[in-house]
């Protein structure tokens, strides 16, 4: 049968024995061996775990051919590694993996862009970065040592060491920063910042450097509740 195949095959491309698969499931060598002989199938009940351990979906490891489309809980182990993939479209960029207590020494995740194309970049949390150039930009906090060149960026708290040369910014909380060159500016609570070339301003208190120059349209304070 085509399973039997596959199971061989498919734990020889993974580089692990027979023993280290039965290990992994839960059976013992003999099954794992009769399996690829042929003498047997494996329970039904053990084909997601067989497909896990390879990273394919049940359908390949029954029929031998790769799903048109594969879900990622059909590739990725059932683990507690933390994987961050980046695609752009359906195009896979990188792959970074943790195991979320920063005990493996993994380096800072690096986002993929094309120089020549800038793409929209969103982040399921925080970004804690040196600087980034990118279209729109929607995140959580952000937090970076140089300059943000972006479109537009909506995000919760921003603070920037460098300067900020966009479209319109949407800040949740508090926006520090450097030289502020963009269009509209919201931010739910304070901004602070050097030189400021914009639009409108809305916020609940606004300060900049008193050497610094100040080009806006209108500036709206939001009033403190009640």
């Amino acid at each position: 049968m085509i399973i039997n195949k596959q199971i061989s095959e498919l734990r020889k491309k993974e580089g692990i024995t027979q023993e280290e698969l039965a290990g992994r499931l839960g059976v013992t060598n003999q099954s794992v061996s009769k399996w690829e002989s042929g003498q047997c199938c494996p329970d039904i009940a053990l084909l997601p775990d067989i497909a896990a351990v390879f990273r394919v979906s049940v359908d390949e490891l029954l029929t031998g051919k790769a799903s048109e489309d594969p879900t990622l809980q059909d590739v990725l182990e059932d683990d507690k590694t933390i994987r961050v993939l980046q695609f752009k479209g359906r195009k896979l960029l990188r792959a970074d993996t943790s195991d979320g207590a920063g005990n493996d020494g993994a380096p800072p995740i690096c986002i993929e862009l094309s120089k020549d194309n800038k793409a929209n970049v969103e982040i399921f949390g925080n970004l804690n970065c040196k600087s980034l150039s990118c279209a729109n930009l929607k995140c959580g906090d952000i937090k970076t040592d140089g300059g943000i060149a972006c479109a537009n960026v909506t995000c919760k708290a921003l603070d920037c060491n460098g300067a900020i040369a966009c479209g319109n910014v949407d800040a949740g909380n508090d926006l520090t920063c450097g030289d502020l060159a963009c269009g509209n500016v919201t931010a739910g609570k304070d901004i602070t910042c050097r030189d400021l070339t914009c639009g409108d301003i809305t916020c609940k208190t606004f300060s900049a450097n008193p050497q610094g120059s100040i080009v806006t349209g209108k500036i709206l304070r939001k009033p403190e509740k009640a």
